[in-house]
């Protein structure tokens, strides 16, 4: 019966664990660790506008006819992994995943039809979809077997102020992806230096690929033990929208949706709007990207041990700050003149989104386990559905990203063209910061409204 698993999974997650239990969540974490770095390790991905053009794609076929079609396929894309998680398990997702990972590279490198091409916004969304949702959930999983003890005492002991193992292991986790972009991005540039082809580049991304799926296997055989019995469609729905009705996960959720459509502008566009700005190629695209993650990554080691960004009572100077800056950032890509200035401002950017994230993803977790402690467990398990919970949010996010991007690239000037590249940043970063100040008034709203 559910409630006779729920019971032994409580009892067992409260243990206290043997050396042979956590040196095997430790060899988990690690190899969460290499599977995100091999994951994210694609020198080729600096260069995409110019590989496509150098394939005999105009400008206005890529950001017309391909690079839209992403956050078209965010919304399918987040629902398919979503289900299959919730059919197959966290650990198997991440392998469908890699699969998908794998095929994007492949069809980018060795296919040239338009058609081919735009299939790969779909794969690369699929891959994106179940790292999104499905990678926190192993790593709920690798947290709870290595910490549960440790968790339960800081309740009994009454603790609001976040859980540090669970910060530190979400920071490294996010500062690895930020070293494996770097990394990504510097081999990039240094083999456009040395006169490497374009398509070494995606070779060697696609090495990175078969690795990580290879890791992902490895992985969901070494989690098979962690996952719960299957869980019903009306118990989980329940669970996911209790959280997801929570003043500390509404609000990041909210964070999470508005920088998101913001992000994935900058993300997909960037390196256009420089190749509009400029007319020209750059094969300082990948050492440009890699600054911004070094950043990230210097950011993120440097406060993973910072207390404050765990506790709640900071989270609304969290969630304004990094949204007003973000949306002052991107205004700032849209109005630069030179490509140095659109640089600096694209580094800052990333490296405000990456800590950001961080941020959103601790806390979240943090508050849905507390959550859980309080309530005994919830309908559907002794563990909250972590993949569910995020993937209902991407599913949101994709939802509004398609529509502000349907809507941005529809729109037209006065003189009837389309809205340009520089517009699109200006407009949603402008859209921001104004959620932003919004966000802040409803806070000061709600304060006077409780002294009243």
């Amino acid at each position: 019966p559910l409630q006779a698993t729920m019971e032994a999974n409580m009892e067992l997650t409260s243990a206290p664990m043997t050396q042979t239990a956590r040196t095997a969540a430790h060899l988990s974490m690690l190899v969460l660790l290499v599977f995100i770095f091999s994951t994210e390790f694609l020198p080729s991905e600096a260069f995409l506008n110019d590989y496509l053009i150098d394939k005999g794609f105009s400008h206005k076929e890529i950001i017309d006819d391909i690079f839209p079609l992403y956050s078209y396929a965010r919304l399918p894309a987040v629902l398919t992994m979503g289900l299959l998680s919730q059919s197959i398990g966290a650990s198997l997702t991440l392998v469908a995943g890699a699969i998908f990972g794998c095929v994007t590279v492949f069809l980018t490198r060795f296919s040239s039809g338009l058609f081919a091409l735009q299939s790969t916004q779909m794969t690369v969304a699929l891959s994106a979809a179940a790292h999104d949702t499905a990678f926190w959930a192993a790593v709920q999983d690798v947290h709870i077997t290595e910490r549960r003890r440790a968790l339960e005492s800081e309740h009994a002991s009454g603790s609001e102020a976040g859980d540090p193992s669970l910060q530190l292991h979400v920071h490294y986790l996010k500062a690895t992806l930020a070293v494996s972009n770097l990394l990504a991005g510097l081999t990039g540039s240094f083999m456009r230096q040395l006169g490497a082809a374009y398509e070494r580049l995606w070779e060697v991304s696609l090495c990175a690929q078969v690795v990580s799926l290879l890791v992902a296997s490895w992985l969901a055989w070494k989690l098979a033990a962690y996952q719960e019995s299957q869980i019903r469609c009306r118990s989980w729905t329940f669970d996911v929208l209790k959280l997801l009705l929570s003043p500390g996960i509404a609000v990041w959720t909210i964070w999470d949706i508005i920088n998101h459509v913001g992000h994935l502008t900058v993300g997909t566009f960037w390196q256009s709007l420089l190749h509009a700005k400029t007319h020209r190629s750059h094969n300082s695209n990948g050492a440009v990207a890699a600054l911004g993650y070094f950043g990230g990554a210097v950011v993120l080691f440097s406060t993973a041990r910072l207390a404050i960004l765990g506790n709640p009572k900071y989270r609304w100077w969290l969630v304004s700050s990094t949204l007003l800056s973000n949306g002052l950032l991107m205004i700032c890509m849209g109005a630069a003149v030179t490509e140095w200035e659109l640089f600096t401002a694209y580094i800052m950017f990333e490296v405000v989104f990456r800590f950001g994230g961080a941020c959103r993803v601790q806390q979240v977790m943090f508050e849905s386990q507390k959550l859980w402690r309080d309530a005994g467990g919830g309908v559907s398990g002794a563990k909250p559905p972590i993949a569910l919970l995020f993937g209902l949010t991407d599913l949101t996010c994709a939802a509004v990203q398609a529509a502000a991007q349907y809507a941005l690239t529809r729109s037209y000037r006065d003189n009837g063209k389309h809205l340009s590249l520089a517009s699109r940043f200006d407009i949603l970063g402008a859209a921001t910061c104004a959620a932003a100040l919004l966000m802040l008034l409803c806070k000061a709203c709600c304060r006077t409204l409780q002294a009243l």
